[in-house]
């Protein structure tokens, strides 16, 4: 549905995660993660001008706050009077009240995007792990059956989970 929104930010990562694995090996998790860190500053980069035109608006709308709090103290009971002082104080300072508000629309989409291409990521591993995997113990090798890690069964008597091994 907002694949519009996915697919660039899925791209920005995997262009990340190339140019890392070009001086990292591209299996190694430090990859991934700087992968991801670029990633967020890259959107948050993106995302400065919206933010400084957001904190200029919300600054203006501060300083113009005294006028405004006089006119609703002035028209109280007459809300149209009112609102029509207000958009010609608006005006006259040169403050639009919807600047403040539509960055954070902007920005919005962005971050669904970003969890949405993260979150995707869970599923890889998912798969990924649905392969026995092989650790090695100071005292023995055990192998972590994946379906029991990933039911995540707790035990009553510890806050540890509890994990199938087997003997290797």
């Amino acid at each position: 549905m907002l694949n519009f929104i996915y697919w660039p930010i899925s791209a920005v990562l995997w262009f990340w995660h190339w140019l890392l694995s070009l001086v990292m090996d591209p299996s190694w998790g430090i990859t991934w993660i700087l992968a991801i860190v670029l990633l967020t500053w890259t959107l948050k980069a993106l995302m400065v001008k919206p933010t400084i035109s957001q904190i200029r608006s919300s600054r203006k709308m501060q300083e113009i706050q005294p006028k405004v709090q006089e006119i609703r103290a002035k028209y109280g009971n007459d809300q149209t009077k009112a609102a029509q002082e207000m958009q010609k104080v608006y005006k006259e300072s040169g403050v639009r009240p919807m600047a403040g508000c539509l960055p954070v629309f902007v920005q919005i989409p962005m971050f669904v995007g970003l969890f949405h291409v993260l979150r995707s990521f869970d599923r890889t591993v998912a798969v990924a792990l649905a392969t026995p995997v092989a650790i090695q113990c100071p005292l023995r090798t055990t192998q972590i059956l994946p379906t029991t890690f990933l039911s995540r069964s707790w035990s009553s008597s510890s806050w540890m989970p509890r994990f199938s091994m087997s003997r290797w």
